[in-house]
């Protein structure tokens, strides 16, 4: 939760929201607990993506939305990818907005309903016979974690709880532009037509009340607490507008689909795992309109709301879901940005010409304490991603399967990225320091108490950075240890080699980074029979006698 007068770090954000149209994003605006107005962020070089950030409960959100006018899976699948390379602590995203309903006999969506999509079908992706055509778009699963937790909220719906209807109207409630553009249109307007009933100049869809009853699907009336269903299942997902109903019956017969939208199998491409909430504003038909997409919007929106009030953020962002070596070095790379324009000569120049006012100054003085806390939370993820990989292969040899040899290859690949780390992080602490001495000497007596604090902070990371460092060194040293062993009893030459490469000095670590990463494939092919002699060796009375039982358990 917000410390009073403190913002959230780029750190504290793990929930991505991507909403496609202007309706979904100002839907999405109005569901959060907190809306932080022109906050920045540090950005990746590629990402030129627009984000809103704010919090809901005790979750940090990156609200993304697409360009205006540029939607569809390719569009989709960019955004996700600047998301994440600019927040590469984001754990998962819920694609919320609205989509075409397939109702069915035995899936009865209607307008105003939300579809929560279990799976996404990319019908699109298709190979044409001369008699047929194949579907060969690979089916994909959403969040699992995500998944589980829609169960908690259905049983605070079906508990009556939570009312989506009456958040709708709490929420959307800022302007009468905002009532207007998000309200519940008359139920009568809900009509679905006869799958083969097309549209034309004469058709009353869009009439207060139907001159042609017959040329609609006649349906039960809902109770009035069915007012809204949540339904669970498969989406289609294309970059396709379907205006077709026989191809929607047939598509959500072929692959049992609730409805369609444009996005979802886009953003899954970037392996970000997410999840679809969306609002039927439509039935996909000829019939399509606009005059429910507002609500539509809103109602996914809420429900999106609701779903991550019902998530744990301990159990699922730590427990589920740890930092790893990866995401601590796109970190490392945000944060070597941010100093190098922090400490830019330029500003310099501007402060020891004494040109910046009383303000200037604490604007200087906030950037190098923001930052030092950047730095103050990388050495803790690389305390943790440190302590994560020795914990992993902390193994003795006589589990030596292929699963321990697997992980034999990743946590030494992910050791070398940690010291690859370090070695950054360390450069981005002598420029701080640095700076903050400098900003020391030229400020005013008043103004340099503070700075000594700082200072005195960036020595005490300085410590703990050096004691991770040395920790490092030592585990890439078992890691030779290791290496050699394997390659003395399975007479392979790739374990010789990388062995070898762990050897070499710390300037050339890139290149044994490199390496790793280039050989970790070709090592985990090694044949069984190789590591069942040296399992043999290990417990033979006779061999191998110079391996001790010290050098049994090796932890990298």
């Amino acid at each position: 939760m917000d410390r009073p007068g403190e913002l959230p770090r780029r750190q504290d954000f793990r929930v991505g929201w991507i909403a496609a149209l202007q309706k979904e994003y100002l839907a999405a605006r109005q569901v959060l607990d907190v809306h932080y107005e022109d906050y920045e962020v540090s950005r990746h070089a590629s990402d030129v993506n627009h984000y809103t950030f704010g919090r809901i409960g005790k979750h940090y959100i990156v609200i993304a939305n697409l360009p205006t006018g540029v939607i569809g899976t390719h569009s989709a699948s960019a955004v996700a990818n600047g998301l994440t390379n600019t927040f590469p602590l984001i754990r998962f995203a819920l694609m919320v907005g609205i989509a075409g309903g397939a109702p069915t006999e035995k899936n009865d969506v209607r307008l105003g309903d939300v579809i929560i999509g279990t799976r996404m079908v990319p019908y699109s992706f298709i190979r044409q016979h001369h008699d047929r055509r194949e579907n060969i778009g690979d089916i994909i699963v959403s969040s699992r974690d995500l998944l589980s937790t829609t169960n908690a909220v259905q049983a605070k719906i079906t508990e009556g709880t939570v009312e989506l209807d009456n958040i709708i109207t709490s929420r959307f409630n800022k302007t009468e532009a905002i009532i207007e553009s998000f309200k519940r249109p008359d139920a009568g307007s809900d009509r679905l037509y006869q799958s083969d009933y097309i549209h034309a100049k004469s058709c009353d869809c869009l009439d207060a009340h139907s001159n042609y009853p017959d040329t609609q699907v006649q349906r039960e009336e809902r109770k009035l607490y069915e007012k809204i269903k949540v339904h669970y299942g498969p989406i289609g997902s294309a970059d396709i507008v379907l205006r077709d109903a026989n191809e929607r019956d047939r598509l959500s017969e072929k692959f049992n689909l609730l409805g369609f939208e444009m996005e979802s199998a886009g953003i899954c491409l970037d392996k970000l795992p997410i999840l679809p909430v969306r609002g039927i504003c439509d039935y996909a038909d000829s019939h399509k309109s606009k005059q429910w997409q507002g609500y539509a919007a809103a109602v996914a929106a809420v429900y999106a709301r609701c779903l991550l009030q019902s998530v744990s953020s301990g159990e699922l962002f730590e427990a589920n879901n740890p930092v790893n070596a990866e995401d601590l070095t796109k970190e490392i790379e945000l944060l070597v940005t941010t100093v190098t324009k922090m400490t830019s000569t330029r500003l310099e120049e501007q402060l020891q010409r004494h040109e910046s006012k009383l303000e200037e100054h604490d604007k200087i003085y906030h950037n190098a304490s923001q930052t030092m806390k950047e730095v103050r939370e990388m050495i803790k993820m690389m305390w943790i991603v440190f302590e994560n990989s020795a914990q992993v292969n902390s193994k003795t040899f006589n589990d030596l399967d292929r699963q321990t040899r697997d992980n034999t290859v990743a946590i030494q690949s992910a050791h070398l990225k940690i010291e690859e780390g370090q070695k950054q992080l360390q450069k981005i602490l002598d420029k701080m320091q640095d700076h903050i001495q400098r900003q020391q000497e030229i400020s005013s007596p008043e103004q340099r108490p503070k700075w000594e604090v700082l200072q005195a902070e960036a020595e005490k990371e300085n410590t703990s950075l050096e004691e991770v460092t040395k920790k490092t060194e030592a585990a890439l040293g078992s890691a030779v240890i290791v290496f050699d062993q394997l390659s003395t009893v399975t007479r392979n030459p790739k374990f010789e080699k990388a062995s070898g490469v762990a050897k070499l000095p710390k300037g050339l670590n890139a290149i044994r980074l490199k390496y790793q990463l280039d050989q970790a494939r070709s090592i985990q092919g090694i044949p069984n029979e190789s590591f069942a002699s040296y399992h043999h060796a290990l417990n033979s009375k006779n061999g191998m006698g110079e391996i001790s039982k010290r050098d049994q358990v090796v932890s990298l």
